[in-house]
């Protein structure tokens, strides 16, 4: 009998049909280099290629969005905004109601007001990939830049096992654990409070329900942080936990994860078991120095309440990229126009992150499962419409009427 093929030797196979490496030594200049090809990294190669520039787009895995450390959901309105087509072959689930279940078990139920999805990211991903390379980017995946180091004046060296890679400039994209940023003087050291130390499976269960993200908070089910239930169809869930990295310490989002699962889906198997960091801190200052931008979760550009950010990463990328493209007079990088990144960063979604983060820092304070079933209570009063997001914090805030005072102030 011939064994079933792994599923991952499977994905390596057709994703290096699709983009073959390129492993000789020659030495390569590109006016601008991406490290990391999630969605900030292969935005920002596409955005800069279609201004007419040549990018080099450097991925240290062999499959680009793979393996999967994220609940792929993505709202409608972020990806209008940022102009951004859903593809329909990316979408699992489409979401229209957003569930939150208090620590005694009570249910609110929130209008989101437009559509959200649940996406498969490793489809996504290598769409983007492929979008990129159409658009002419030069495509290098598992290829590890193990340094970067300025050999002249506005020229970087991009080190790897296969070979150089040269530009003025370098887009750091390269996810959460950024290390590259370092070199140049970047903290890049996420404080204990602006981490969320996760653990996320794949769960197939008869109770899931299919149109609903539902949220669980409470000191049963963790500590300074929340567990999600995200569908995918077909009775299938990214299911996930987070622990403030305050509160953590070695295994214990698995091991919570792990009683969370065998209490809300009994008999369910844990598929496709991950544990990393989610940032859900303020956004990194500066974004550029001299030719070196960050972009994405190499940023922390994300929802600082609740860690998501693949809208996020879709903006960076597409502003960093433009502007990298722009910044380009001739053979002469303008430094100084590249900082404009981070000018129109700051007044456009970093000013949103600093409002989720402050929100952030307020639940935290205030997290005790006493406080959250009295919100919860005061939610599910009778009311003539549909509660809103807004209207969930507002009520929250109410009983704090000097926290509310200070985020309105935030919202000038």
């Amino acid at each position: 009998m011939i064994a079933a093929p792994n599923a991952e030797l499977v994905l390596t196979f057709v994703h290096l049909a699709l983009f073959p490496l390129k492993m000789n030594n020659a030495s390569r200049r590109y006016d601008i280099i991406v490290v990391g090809a999630g969605p900030a990294g292969s935005i920002a190669a596409t955005s800069a290629a279609t201004e007419g520039r040549s990018v080099c787009l450097i991925e240290r895995k062999p499959i680009a969005g793979y393996p999967v450390r994220c609940g792929e959901g993505i709202g409608y309105k972020g990806a209008a905004f940022n102009n951004f087509p859903i593809e329909e072959r990316w979408i699992k689930s489409r979401i229209r109601r957003i569930r939150l279940i208090a620590p005694n078990g009570t249910l609110v139920e929130v209008n989101q007001g437009a559509e959200s999805y649940i996406l498969d990211r490793e489809v996504m991903d290598l769409d983007l990939v492929h979008q990129a390379v159409a658009c002419g980017v030069e495509y290098h995946s598992n290829t590890t830049i193990q340094s970067i180091r300025s050999i002249e004046k506005q020229l970087y060296v991009c080190t790897s096992a296969s070979g150089d890679f040269y530009s003025p400039i370098v887009i750091l994209a390269e996810g959460v654990e950024s290390r590259l940023a370092r070199a140049f003087g970047w903290n890049t050291t996420l404080k204990p409070e602006d981490v969320e130390t996760c653990a996320f499976c794949r769960v197939k269960h008869d109770s899931i329900i299919d149109d609903a993200c539902t949220f669980f908070v409470g000191s049963e089910v963790t500590s300074g942080g929340y567990a999600w239930v995200f569908p995918r169809g077909n009775k299938e869930a990214n299911v996930g936990l987070g622990v403030l990295g305050s509160y953590s310490n070695a295994g214990l989002p698995k091991r919570l994860l792990e009683q969370f699962v065998r209490r809300l889906f009994p008999g369910a198997a844990m598929i496709n078991i991950r544990c990393g960091g989610v940032p859900a801190g303020a956004w990194t200052r500066p974004l550029v120095k001299d030719g070196i931008m960050l972009a994405g979760d190499a940023a922390r550009q994300v929802i600082s309440l609740t860690g998501a950010g693949i809208n996020y990463a879709i903006y960076a990328g597409k502003l960093a990229g433009k502007i990298a493209a722009q910044a380009i007079e001739g053979n002469v990088v303008n430094y100084q126009f590249l900082k404009t990144y981070e000018h129109e960063w700051a007044k456009g979604l970093g000013k949103q992150q600093m409002r989720s983060y402050a929100l952030k820092n307020f639940l935290i304070k205030k997290h005790d499962d006493r406080f959250l079933n009295s919100i919860a209570q005061s939610l599910t009063r009778k009311r003539k419409k549909p509660l809103s997001v807004l209207g969930v914090f507002l009520r929250a805030f109410i009983t704090n009427p000097i926290a509310f005072v200070r985020a309105l102030l935030l919202f000038r």
